[in-house]
């Protein structure tokens, strides 16, 4: 799963993106401070974790997730798949994870 997020990362510029530096603070004039002091002014950022608790009033955009699972009794050709659906708005991705407790539940069994 790790290779989605980092092949969002090899498209963007490095000289633009700073992780593992924690946000101490978020104003309302498009400023953040690192806890290292740092601050930085910007029209857009990208929160992690529980940072979003810093926007204090400030309305932020996110984008929600609903996860519904399901089981079914069809077998998925060739087992293992990750769907993407980035320009639906109802679906943006799923995953089938069936298949594998089928097969643990078989290998228990026989």
């Amino acid at each position: 799963m790790q290779a989605i997020p980092d092949q969002l990362l090899s498209q963007l510029d490095r000289e633009r993106v700073i992780i593992g530096s924690p946000v101490i603070n978020i104003d309302d004039k498009k400023n953040i401070t690192l806890d290292n002091g740092t601050s930085i002014r910007g029209n857009r950022f990208i929160l992690s974790g529980e940072s979003t608790a810093l926007l204090d009033g400030q309305k932020g955009e996110y984008n929600a997730v609903k996860t519904m699972y399901f089981s079914t009794q069809n077998e998925i050709i060739n087992g293992e798949y990750i769907h993407l659906f980035p320009e639906d708005n109802i679906i943006n991705n799923i995953a089938i994870p069936t298949y594998i407790l089928i097969h643990i539940v078989r290998i228990q069994i026989t």
